[in-house]
């Protein structure tokens, strides 16, 4: 899943799509992009969700959107938090047109399983929940990524 405005660049959009990107219109709820994740997850296909919205910048995680655990919560789907640092300076503008070399790190934390849902509804204060537990998860693997990256020890495989 990517923002609406990376596919419509020409040769960014094409290449998306080639690997199975879709895009969302990240105003309001887009029931088509919702109908098709939720249909890649039934059939057991991986899905790449960004719960923050946007790319991160900073130490602390930025507050996340409820997409991911409410994606979790109607498929079953487990969620696999993966911590990526280093990323932002590479890409971060610099004043040359390349993005300039650097060293990143990631690390994939344990999955996160839904609780079942006794009916196809799915309780807001259920989201909430697991939106939080996701929230913890990524700063854990964020932090560890971070440590790996900047070489303050091994950070533990998780």
């Amino acid at each position: 899943m990517g923002k609406a405005s990376l596919f419509r660049i020409p040769v960014l959009g094409r290449i998306f799509s080639v690997l199975g990107g879709f895009p969302v219109e990240r105003d309001g709820t887009d029931r088509k992009a919702v109908r098709d994740a939720m249909a890649m997850l039934r059939d057991g296909e991986i899905l790449l969700v960004y719960p923050e919205g946007t790319r991160q910048h900073g130490d602390e995680i930025a507050p996340l959107q409820p997409g991911a655990a409410y994606l979790s919560l109607r498929t079953g789907a487990p969620i696999v938090p993966v911590g990526i640092a280093g990323s932002e300076e590479i890409l971060r503008g610099h004043g040359g047109r390349l993005p300039r070399l650097g060293r990143v790190a990631i690390v994939v934390g344990p999955a996160l399983y839904p609780p079942p849902l006794p009916s196809g509804v799915v309780p807001r204060a259920e989201v909430e929940a697991l939106t939080a537990r996701l929230a913890s998860a990524l700063q854990e693997v964020f932090d560890a990524a971070r440590a790996r990256r900047d070489g303050r020890g091994r950070a533990a495989r998780t």
